[in-house]
């Protein structure tokens, strides 16, 4: 579908970017899915023959002393949330559902104190660990749990301020999450795991004390269950980066308008303090979508909500958290980083590259390059963040191929979309995309790959070679600090 045949919805009055009537261009044709590698992260036997555990998640099985520590593979968490205003005192009650790869101690990350925890029933203590490369603070069980079947581990705790707002009449929360350099997921509000581990999340969430009308903003299904409380329900492909909710009884200008994509209509709903920001985002979205679709394929999410939050900006699935400026980029990001998700923080810098690249102007940079040697991929399974030279250095590569590819295949938009139709909905390292690219185009990409991307004579420095803060991330706006979370909240 061409962007002039995008037929608009619009629930509240906004007025509709203009549309391109300019076609597109056909999209690369290729192979059927068994003849491309599959995602490292497909399900592997465990070794008892019994339920399947991600393959990624294996490799981070770990030894200290006489204890094996192993991941806990989530296929499901249920959790209760229950903010109280009068006690200013928030609790959490997760019910988690998962798997191990091999007998060990389960381990998973969670950023709150632990009041009471079971295992299958069974009361269990839990201990704090890092993990083998002393990247994460881990949360392990203190007790084993064996393969081959699910386990159920019950945990209550309790967040702090830094997560909920306790103000006269109403709370605040909102998953202010960072994916670059020392950030955060959800880990910081519920029982989580690492990017290659997808499950389902159902979220009850409960206020009490409160006595102002409040909302809630979400990437999931909402239900309004009355009383102030509601139920959230989260699709299985989600991963611990995705979720997004906010619950708030602040004023803010809403607009709700439906895009009528290429498969599907999607809802989307735009809101923030500031009514002019709103108003823009919401004339602006249908030309981006038009945009994208046109350039990746089909949305592949169920519906999309903007906070447009004047600072800041972070990409969730269908969400996001951002400046007006920053819009295009984080959208974006739902088909590369929350539509094909990175694997870890060694692959976080595929969407950032492709996203930077789209920021500007999808450039195109003469082959070979005389760029020094940068590391972007540090192939460390226990890596969460992307480096900021994923931007920069990113960008650079994706205009390099570009240029490379453009006799053969028109350049590299239509490989990633190709890349996005194969692996949408799926977590991807690397290699995944080194293969896809080889296959579809019969290029040897390893030396390119080895020098700007494993950083061949990198050697010794850190992913990007730039200290935390620094890194070129053009029209990318600085993430949002911890008071910009309370002022949003």
């Amino acid at each position: 579908m061409n962007r002039a045949s995008a037929v608009l919805l619009i629930l509240f009055s906004v007025l509709p970017a203009a549309c391109n009537s300019e076609l597109s261009e056909p999209r690369l044709a290729v192979s059927g899915p068994n003849e491309f590698p599959k995602p490292g992260v497909d399900p592997v036997q465990t070794d008892t023959g019994g339920v399947p555990v991600n393959a990624a998640t294996a490799q981070r099985i770990f030894s200290r002393g006489e204890r094996t520590y192993v991941p806990a593979d989530f296929s499901r968490v249920d959790l209760d949330l229950v903010i109280d205003n009068a006690t200013q005192e928030t609790t959490g009650t997760a019910r988690v559902t998962f798997t191990v790869p091999q007998e060990g101690f389960p381990y998973f990350l969670l950023n709150a104190p632990v009041t009471s925890s079971s295992l299958d029933g069974a009361t269990i203590s839990l201990t704090s660990v890092s993990d083998s490369e002393g990247r994460n603070s881990l949360v392990s069980l203190d007790q084993t749990a064996s393969p081959g079947r699910e386990h159920v581990l019950e945990i209550s705790y309790s967040l702090g301020t830094e997560q909920v707002g306790y103000r006269s009449g109403g709370v605040g929360l909102v998953t202010a999450m960072a994916d670059i350099s020392s950030g955060n997921f959800f880990e910081d509000y519920g029982p989580a795991s690492f990017e290659d581990d997808q499950f389902k999340l159902t979220l009850n969430l409960s206020l009490k004390g409160v006595s102002n009308p409040h909302r809630v903003f979400t990437n999931g299904a909402l239900t309004d269950l009355g009383s102030f409380s509601w139920r959230v329900e989260f699709p299985e492909y989600y991963n611990s980066s995705s979720f997004y909710f906010h619950v708030t009884d602040k004023t803010f200008t809403i607009r709700e308008l439906s895009y009528r994509g290429l498969t599907k209509t999607i809802p989307i709903t735009v809101y923030s303090e500031d009514s002019s920001g709103a108003v823009s985002a919401a004339a602006e979205l249908p030309g981006l979508f038009a945009e994208l679709e046109e350039d990746y394929g089909p949305f592949l999410h169920d519906r999309f909500v903007a906070y447009i939050s004047g600072s800041g900006g972070m990409e969730h699935a269908g969400a996001t958290i951002t400046s007006l400026s920053a819009l295009g980029h984080e959208l974006l990001h739902s088909w590369f980083g929350r539509g094909v998700m990175p694997v870890g923080g060694r692959a976080g810098w595929i969407d950032e590259a492709v996203a930077s690249w789209r920021d500007y102007d999808y450039f195109r940079s003469s082959v070979p390059s005389n760029r020094v040697s940068v590391r972007l991929d540090n192939q460390s399974i226990f890596d969460r963040f992307t480096p900021f030279a994923a931007y920069a250095s990113g960008r650079s590569l994706m205009s390099e191929l570009d240029s490379m590819f453009l006799s053969s295949t028109g350049g590299m938009k239509p490989l990633l979309a190709g890349f996005f139709e194969a692996y949408r909905g799926r977590v991807v390292g690397t290699a995944e995309l080194e293969a896809y690219l080889e296959a579809a185009t019969g290029t040897d990409l390893g030396p390119i790959f080895q020098e700007y991307v494993y950083g061949s004579q990198a050697a010794g420095k850190l992913p990007g070679a730039e200290e935390p803060g620094t890194g070129d991330r053009g029209m990318h706006p600085p993430a949002l600090t911890q008071d910009d979370v309370e002022a949003l909240r």
